[in-house]
């Protein structure tokens, strides 16, 4: 009998960061509410609160206001034919 190795499950927060970075890649770097990122990953929003909680004491998300927060060494670039 061979032993097979099982890939280790994606934690929740890990899930949602994965979830917040495809949103923003496809926003043009806005990243999604409470309210959606709950929606999206059907849990309450006080639970998706605790998530972003963590993700924030790991580094990877930083709050830049009350309600909006980006991901940490993440930037935005405008399409090349777009005049900024």
């Amino acid at each position: 009998m061979v032993a097979v190795a099982k890939e280790p499950k994606q934690s929740r927060v890990d899930e949602v960061f994965v979830v917040i970075c495809e949103y923003a890649r496809a926003n043009s770097g806005i990243t999604p509410t409470t309210r959606e990122l709950a929606k999206e990953m059907k849990l309450s929003q006080q639970r998706m609160s605790y998530v972003l909680m963590r993700l924030e004491s790991l580094g990877r998300i930083k709050y830049i206001s009350r309600y909006a927060y980006k991901v940490v060494d993440s930037e935005w670039m405008p399409p090349p034919n777009a005049e900024v």
